[in-house]
């Protein structure tokens, strides 16, 4: 049966974003959110949004947007050929991929007149619990920098208070793992009922995570996050550690499924959409995961930075069609200072993010917001990025050792 619509065009804008202060984390500084805004359009006038991160090449995001003019938006494995070259394991071209399958999904659901959730097996919730994720930043418009235990224990009242999140997510690796320690232990004293979960990425030895998993006993954790590099360190930190694990480093695709399964490296895995190659995708590997007892949780921050309010859809969207989801999801959204959908940012209400009910992906692009964000991206200086995102060319030294 030949079906009629295709996509007319497709239009892809970098666009920078302010975040609430500059980040510190293993590899440099973030101080502000840079993303490539999708749209693509039908020839029946029905327009779906995608994103990507900003270190995605523009150049390669728009030859990829002009190869698929003329093509079905139900295609999308044909779409995925298109990206990937066929290649299973292309990282670049799945992260490409995601970002055009989400504008994809978009014109499915609103052509469909159903969320997007709907075209991943249905909603089976309606709000997704999230982390209040809290960094160590620099100062920033007159608010002092947050580097120590007690600087970070103030920033995560703060955010909790905002957010109504019962479950907190430090990100260390920034400075000496014992300070890493303390401030773990520092969170714990303060929040004896929230969920603790701490993310070095990955710059801890063996030895220095095993050590810091002994000192971090009492501070009885969620979870530690990819202390250590690689599918062997961390199945030395989940053996004889005594902490449950959970990684997006370690287990980004399926190629490394068997050997992670087979090393029983972690105890979760954070699904990330952008990783994994699309929503689809990251719903079949849930379902794989499954199989081999691997809890599953949901990774914000994959292809560069964290995401605007159109990928935070689509994590939503994602999310509630996944039966075995362990919450809260990993979000960096609450330190977004604005939005290119309309109505501005995303709420929480009592932790949580609400899935968007509309048909696609829920959400609807501002005219006006992204035009202005397209010319802060064009106007920043080469010195305020990190290749095409934004980490200011500060790279701390690796504490780790």
């Amino acid at each position: 049966m030949e079906f009629l619509v295709r996509i007319s065009s497709v239009t892809a804008t970098p666009v920078r974003v302010p975040i609430y202060a500059p980040r510190l984390h293993s590899d440099g500084v973030t101080r502000s959110l840079d993303r490539i805004v999708i749209e693509v359009r039908t020839d029946e006038g029905v327009t779906g949004l995608g994103e990507l991160g900003g270190r995605s090449p523009h150049a390669r995001v728009r030859a990829a947007g002009d190869d698929i003019v003329g093509l079905d938006p139900f295609a999308t494995e044909e779409l995925r050929g298109r990206l990937t070259g066929g290649k299973f394991a292309d990282r670049g071209g799945n992260i490409l991929y995601a970002g055009f399958e989400m504008a994809l999904l978009d014109i499915q659901g609103k052509t469909l007149g159903r969320p997007v959730s709907d075209l991943l097996g249905g909603q089976l919730r309606t709000s997704v619990p999230t982390t209040a994720y809290v960094f160590r930043l620099l100062d920033h418009d007159g608010r002092p920098a947050v580097r120590t235990a007690d600087d970070i224990v103030a920033e995560t009242e703060r955010l909790v208070a905002a957010t109504g999140c019962t479950t907190i997510k430090f990100k260390a690796g920034s400075a000496a793992w014992a300070e890493d320690v303390a401030v773990t232990l520092a969170l714990r004293d303060r929040f004896r009922d929230h969920q603790l979960r701490v993310d070095p990425n990955a710059v801890w030895s063996l030895g220095t995570s095993l050590r810091a998993a002994a000192q971090l006993a009492e501070a009885d954790l969620e979870w530690l996050e990819d202390p250590v590099l690689g599918i062997e360190g961390m199945s030395q930190v989940t053996a004889r550690g005594g902490i449950p694990t959970a990684t997006n480093m370690c287990l980004t695709d399926w190629p490394e499924l068997p050997a992670a399964v087979a090393a029983h490296a972690v105890d979760v895995v954070l699904l990330d959409i952008y990783y994994l190659g699309g929503m689809r995708s990251a719903a079949g590997f849930a379902r794989a995961c499954a199989a081999w007892q691997l809890g599953i949780g949901l990774h914000s921050g994959g292809a560069g930075a964290s995401e605007l309010g159109i990928g935070t859809a689509a994590v939503l969207q994602l999310a509630a069609a996944l039966p075995t989801l362990i919450p809260a999801m990993d979000s960096m959204y609450s330190h977004v200072m604005d939005d290119v959908i309309v109505g501005g940012p995303l709420t929480f209400r009592d932790g949580s993010l609400t899935i968007p009910q509309q048909p696609g992906l829920g959400v609807e692009l501002d005219a006006d917001k992204l035009a202005h964000y397209a010319s802060v991206a064009a106007e920043a200086t080469s010195a305020n990025r990190r290749g095409p995102s934004s980490h200011g060319g500060k790279r701390p030294q690796y504490p780790a050792y």
